[in-house]
């Protein structure tokens, strides 16, 4: 156990015999300045840091202000598909009538419906160039 004991005590005085065999004396402004250069990197890195998030705040407002214009640019397509829509629903109504006039079997009745379809064909393209002429 002593012999131990003292191998310890050895490699204790060892190490501090070559710690203060190899050191020089210590220069404070030396100390200082490292001290200054490690808190100008984590001021570096705070600076960055806020940098980064200013750029981070920047990209989500052009992505928010593209966003809005999509947003706005699909509002003005549905607004069309539904202009749209109902042109087709009244172009379908009117086959379906030319159908049905189509298939009367009275004469008559057929140029009575063939002269009607055609003043309402009339009346909705001269209602059309007029909404377009405004």
């Amino acid at each position: 156990m002593s012999n131990s004991g003292s191998s310890d005590a050895s490699t204790t005085t060892a190490s501090t015999a070559a710690f203060t065999a190899g050191s020089s004396i210590v220069d404070l402004a030396e100390v200082r300045a490292a001290r200054s250069r490690t808190a100008s990197a984590a001021d570096a890195t705070r600076v960055a840091g806020d940098d980064l998030f200013e750029g981070i705040e920047r990209q989500a407002w052009i992505v928010g202000t593209a966003a809005e214009l999509m947003i706005s640019g699909m509002n003005r397509f549905i607004d069309e598909l539904d202009v749209l829509m109902s042109e087709v629903k009244v172009a379908k109504e009117f086959c379906s009538a030319c159908q049905e006039a189509c298939e009367l079997e009275d004469l008559d009745a057929m140029i009575e419906a063939r002269d009607r379809l055609r003043a309402e064909f009339n009346s909705r393209s001269t209602s059309a160039a007029g909404l377009a002429a405004e």
